[in-house]
């Protein structure tokens, strides 16, 4: 919940601190030019948000397992987002999509997200 309202409030600091020092995004592929460590979140958050002047977002959950190393929460998500138009204007934009983010129990901190975002 935490992610989500942090989402929806474009809240960079907030997403910041609910990541892992150790934050690793592959984009999902081989081309390492479009990878995110936790170095890079910062614009990326910042980057991503730009453009929208409100955000909704809700979660379904799926599924959340554990192993030894990581917890992987599944889910379903449907973001809407309020983006300008060319003619001043602003309109909604949907998308549903599946995700996943991976989490890491760090002392002291609680789980931290290590992907996904």
């Amino acid at each position: 919940e935490q992610y989500r309202r942090a989402l929806e409030r474009k809240d960079v600091a907030a997403l910041l601190d609910l990541a892992s020092p150790h934050y690793y995004e592959d984009g999902g592929n081989v081309d390492a030019s479009d990878d995110i460590d936790y170095a890079g979140l910062r614009e990326y958050l910042l980057e991503k948000f730009e453009d929208a002047n409100a955000i909704r977002y809700e979660i379904r959950y799926r599924r959340i397992t554990k192993d030894e190393e990581y917890v992987l929460v599944d889910f379903t998500y449907s973001g809407s987002f309020r983006l300008p138009t060319s003619d001043g204007d602003e309109k909604w934009r949907s998308t549903v999509a599946e995700n996943r983010l991976e989490l890491v129990l760090h002392e002291d901190e609680g789980y931290k997200i290590v992907a996904g975002m």
